[in-house]
């Protein structure tokens, strides 16, 4: 898994000097927001009860599952 890591990281690094920070916003804030505000989100509302959201996104390979547990 970690040796597809470093064989992505040359890929993505020239993509990104490519493209400018206009075009690469919209994308990176999407994956901001999937993995971080609605999880948030949803740890806050089951404590108080509320209607939680489900992304069809899966991101458990980022490191969520692997690389923290």
């Amino acid at each position: 898994m970690i040796i597809d890591v470093y064989l992505a990281i040359p890929f993505v690094a020239t993509i990104v000097q490519k493209f400018s920070w206009k075009t690469l916003s919209i994308p990176m804030l999407a994956i901001f927001c999937c993995s971080f505000v609605l999880k948030t989100y949803n740890v806050i509302a089951e404590v108080n009860h509320w209607t939680t959201f489900e992304t069809k996104l899966d991101f458990k390979f980022v490191g969520a599952t692997y690389g923290y547990t």
